[in-house]
């Protein structure tokens, strides 16, 4: 049983041990803070979310995703390189956050060719 960090830090664990990159995001999911993975499959990077892909409605909905589709309803915060010097921290923030513009390695792109 956990939350969202929980789910992450797990997937990471899991991934990077078998050779996938995989590193934390921090953001907002249904207004509330929320973290999930970014995740680098033959050298393009995507954001993979477990937390909101186990319940009983939904499957492989959050894996690989790109910035636009995962940015629908979650809220990535900015990396601190962008924000340093501004004056204000956000109260969350990525140390290191890749832009995700692919969708080749989506489950669903995958599972439909």
């Amino acid at each position: 049983s956990a939350v969202c960090e929980g789910y992450a830090h797990a997937m990471a664990l899991l991934l990077n041990k078998v050779g996938i990159d995989c590193y934390y995001a921090n953001g907002y999911g249904e207004n509330s803070p929320h973290m999930w993975n970014t995740v680098k499959i033959y050298d393009k990077w995507y954001h993979l979310d477990a937390t909101w892909d186990d319940n009983d409605n939904a499957f492989f909905n959050y894996f690989n995703l790109d910035d636009a589709k995962i940015g629908a309803d979650h809220i990535i915060e900015p990396k601190i390189s962008d924000v340093i010097g501004s004056g204000t921290l956000p109260q969350a923030y990525n140390l290191f956050l890749p832009e995700c513009s692919s969708t080749d390695a989506n489950y669903f792109v995958i599972e439909s060719t």
